[in-house]
């Protein structure tokens, strides 16, 4: 009896085990690649969220520790609807990562806003059909 129970416990490990070898990796989400610091060709396109976004003269996490408040780039900002080419993605901090976009406004201010003040999109085209849906 004891030898039979060893023997069906034995089965069922070795099924279990073989079960779950064969299972397909989970599926992740995928995000656009972090680009090298000098890189300037376009990675997207991005629409403007806010309002008033300020584009920045350099990109600073939030939680750094001299609490100071980013530079604006010559007192620039963008309004909600804003299309803009994005040429760089930087994450900044340890503890607390924030992705900032460097970006190019259609009248050529370039400056840095944080990746959750816009949207990104692969095309132009699909930034514009999403700043109309977004000024409606």
């Amino acid at each position: 009896m004891y030898r039979l129970l060893r023997t069906g416990f034995l089965i069922v490990f070795i099924f279990s085990c073989i079960a779950c070898s064969n299972e397909e990796a989970d599926e992740t989400i995928v995000r656009a690649p972090i680009t090298a610091p000098l890189s300037r060709e376009i990675v997207g396109f991005a629409v403007i969220r806010g309002s008033y976004t300020n584009l920045y003269a350099q990109p600073e996490n939030s939680g750094s520790i001299n609490g100071s408040v980013p530079q604006t780039a010559s007192g620039s900002f963008l309004r909600k609807g804003a299309i803009v080419e994005t040429l760089e993605r930087k994450i900044l901090g340890t503890d607390t990562k924030e992705t900032w976009l460097f970006i190019r406004a259609a009248n050529g201010n370039e400056g840095w806003i944080p990746e959750t003040a816009a949207r990104l999109f692969a095309t132009k085209a699909q930034a514009e059909t999403a700043a109309g849906d977004a000024l409606k």
